[in-house]
C-alpha cells in the first residue's frame, strides 16, 4: 500500500508540476559571462535578487520567452543583485529586476521592474 502511495504522489506532483522551460538562465560566473558575451550571439542579463518578488514573477515570463524560436541563439545570464552588486552597477543596473539585453557588447534594450508578460517580449523580441 506505501508503494503505491509513493507512487501515486510522485504521479501527482509530476502532474502539478509547471511545464519546464527547455531552457534556462546560467547563473552568473566571471566565465559564464565572458563566454555569452565572447559567443557573438546577443545576451538576456536579468539581475535578480532571491528576495525580490517582482524578480520571482519575472523568472517564469523570461524564461519561457528563452523558448521562443527568434531567440534561440540568445544566450541568458542571471546575476544575482546581492552578491555580484559590483557588476550590475558597471552594466548600469542599479536595482534588482533589471533585464538587459546586449547585442556586439553594448545594453540595446533595458527595463526596470516591468511583469507584463506582453511588454517584456516585446522590449526583448525588438532588440533583435
Amino acid at each position: 500500500m506505501r508503494i503505491l502511495f509513493a507512487a501515486l504522489t510522485a504521479v501527482g506532483l509530476t502532474l502539478a508540476s509547471p511545464p519546464a522551460s527547455a531552457r534556462d538562465f546560467t547563473p552568473y560566473t566571471p566565465a559564464s559571462l565572458d563566454r555569452a558575451l565572447s559567443s557573438g550571439a546577443p545576451v538576456i542579463i536579468h539581475v535578480h535578487a532571491r528576495w525580490c518578488p517582482v524578480c520571482r514573477r519575472q523568472a517564469p515570463i523570461l524564461e519561457s520567452l528563452l523558448d521562443e524560436p527568434r531567440l534561440s541563439a540568445v544566450q541568458a545570464i542571471r546575476i544575482d543583485y546581492d552578491l555580484d552588486r559590483e557588476l550590475a552597477g558597471r552594466l548600469y543596473a542599479r536595482h534588482q529586476a533589471t533585464v538587459l539585453v546586449m547585442a556586439a557588447g553594448k545594453v540595446v534594450a533595458a527595463s526596470v521592474s516591468d511583469t507584463d508578460p506582453d511588454t517584456l517580449r516585446r522590449d526583448i523580441l525588438g532588440a533583435f
